[in-house]
């Protein structure tokens, strides 16, 4: 057992220390004391993908690439990298969501669906009523917001809360989170002023209803960043601080100088840290790793 030993001032002591204190705040102002803030919580480890684009035909290419092997090579990797969960950020089927991309999207992932935690949001190219059949269990807790499929995962021993929000309007077309989701969002973050929320959606910020959603989460502080796919892209920005992830696809890209692949990351209450697997396409970032703290 460790021992502590409680110290008690005397009143020399504890003038010293409060004119300490007072230089402290004159020379650093306020904003720069950041030891007083919530005490560094344990680091969690999770997969982020996006765009794996399933069907049940195991050779198909979109662009060139087979997405049946790229997603095989992904699922592979984090079995082996063995977090304690994985996100998918929507576009999971091929194009329509039948239900034949999902029952081929559970054979693949077989090898790490019982290991860890498995979550999903949805994207323009899923069907909400098909997924959910072949997928009825899902981590977290849902917020039970009519014909949308939204998640909260609250990681206690890291101190954070995973927001899966759905952007999916409807399938094949632009990407939508309306009004109850929005509504929903704000509670929720009121609720919880003080825990960093990351949140995870298909599309940019929401796409159509972007600045309604600008509006819910700038003024709440608490919400550290935003990871989405769709744009087959692999890019980090900030909005008045903050961060907006564009996870790279799984499946295929057009664009030469995108890796194809997922990225590791490593989630506290402070930070994180992601690595970039790049497995396909352009390889050059592989093990790249970008830092980001939370504001």
């Amino acid at each position: 057992m460790a021992l502590i030993t409680l110290w008690r001032p005397n009143r020399r002591d504890f003038l010293r220390g409060a004119v300490l204190f007072a230089g402290l705040l004159l020379a650093g102002g306020c904003s720069r004391l950041q030891i007083f803030g919530p005490a560094p919580s344990k680091t969690v480890r999770w997969a982020i993908l996006a765009d794996t684009h399933i069907s049940p035909n195991r050779n198909e290419t979109i662009l060139g690439f087979r997405v049946y092997d790229n997603f095989k090579a992904v699922v592979e990797q984090i079995r082996e990298a063995a977090p304690e969960g994985a996100i998918i950020c929507g576009d999971i089927a091929r194009r329509t969501g039948l239900p034949g991309d999902y029952a081929m999207v559970r054979e693949i992932i077989e090898p790490i669906r019982r290991r860890m935690s498995l979550a999903f949001v949805l994207g323009n190219h899923d069907d909400r009523d098909n997924f959910l059949k072949a997928f009825p269990e899902n981590p977290g807790q849902s917020a039970g917001i009519e014909g949308k499929h939204v998640q909260v995962i609250e990681l206690e021993s890291a101190g954070i809360s995973l927001v899966l929000l759905d952007s999916l309007g409807i399938v094949e077309g632009p990407g939508e989170l309306g009004s109850a989701q929005l509504q929903w969002l704000a509670q929720y973050l009121d609720r919880n002023p003080r825990q960093p929320a990351l949140l995870f959606a298909h599309h940019r910020l929401g796409e159509t209803d972007r600045d309604q959603l600008l509006e819910v989460i700038l003024p709440r502080k608490q919400v550290k960043a935003f990871f989405y796919g769709h744009q087959h892209r692999y890019l980090y920005e900030q909005i008045d601080g903050l961060h907006v992830v564009n996870i790279p696809a799984v499946a295929a890209t057009a664009k030469v100088k995108e890796p194809l692949g997922w990225v590791e990351a490593e989630l506290s209450n402070r930070g994180g840290r992601f690595t970039l697997h790049a497995i396909a396409n352009d390889t050059s970032l592989d093990k790249q790793v970008t830092t980001l703290q939370w504001r």
